[in-house]
């Protein structure tokens, strides 16, 4: 009976030294469209904008001293400090918006990135955004910038909040690789922009480890058969 309580405790032991299940933060498309506030750049906080024909890709990011840009991702791109994004907390939202003109209302998106730097333009940490296999085919249902966007629903982990909004310079930045690079377009823009949104993202409970069903059971039979002999 002794080696069945101690095996019982040592398995019940393994649970103080088991590594923590890790959590990351999250972008979930919500297959929401929302009305923007705003109409046309410097009414919206614009971060990434992508302009090309058939496809767009491209990034925006802090260099260390300003905001640069690659490929097709134009000058009304923008970085964010934290200091700007700190009302948004931990749970914000991207507008994806479609400004195609009339003959090509829908595009394709793959996915993306947010990258988060320090203030000199080293890296922080990412988030990523992939879609499902065949990527999203979204429709423009309002003509131009400030219009209908697609929401995004972003939410950062304990951890990430303490590492952007440590440091008050800290930037915000994003991306779309040549292999997501967004399908589709006719020549006009998409962009992406910040706003207010609710979370959506869920986290689930984690479910009992292996090691922790397995000690409570030895330990309740362990507990029963003492009932059972006295």
């Amino acid at each position: 009976m002794k080696s069945f309580v101690k095996l019982a405790v040592k398995v019940l032991g393994c649970l103080v030294v088991a590594p923590a299940i890790a959590v990351a933060s999250t972008i979930t498309f919500t297959n929401t469209g929302v009305a923007q506030n705003g109409s046309g750049y410097g009414n919206v906080n614009q971060l990434l904008v992508v302009s090309n024909n058939t496809s767009e890709y491209g990034s925006v990011y802090w260099n260390g001293s300003a905001t640069a840009t690659t490929v097709n991702a134009t000058n009304q791109s923008l970085t964010y400090d934290s200091t700007f994004m700190a009302p948004y907390g931990s749970n914000f939202g991207l507008l994806f918006n479609i400004a195609e003109p009339g003959g090509a209302p829908d595009v394709t998106l793959f996915g993306f990135q947010l990258t988060f730097q320090k203030a000199d333009g080293t890296s922080l940490f990412n988030v990523t955004y992939t879609a499902p296999s065949g990527g999203l085919n979204l429709t423009q249902t309002g003509a131009g910038v400030g219009s209908l966007g697609w929401l995004f629903n972003v939410s950062l982990t304990g951890s990430d909040i303490t590492n952007f909004y440590g440091t008050g310079t800290n930037r915000i930045g994003m991306s779309i690789s040549a292999n997501n690079a967004i399908t589709g377009s006719a020549g006009a823009a998409e962009s992406f922009s910040i706003a207010t949104a609710p979370s959506l993202a869920v986290q689930a409970v984690p479910e009992p480890t292996m090691p922790l069903l397995l000690g409570v059971g030895l330990l309740g039979l362990f507990l029963s058969r003492r009932r059972a002999t006295r």
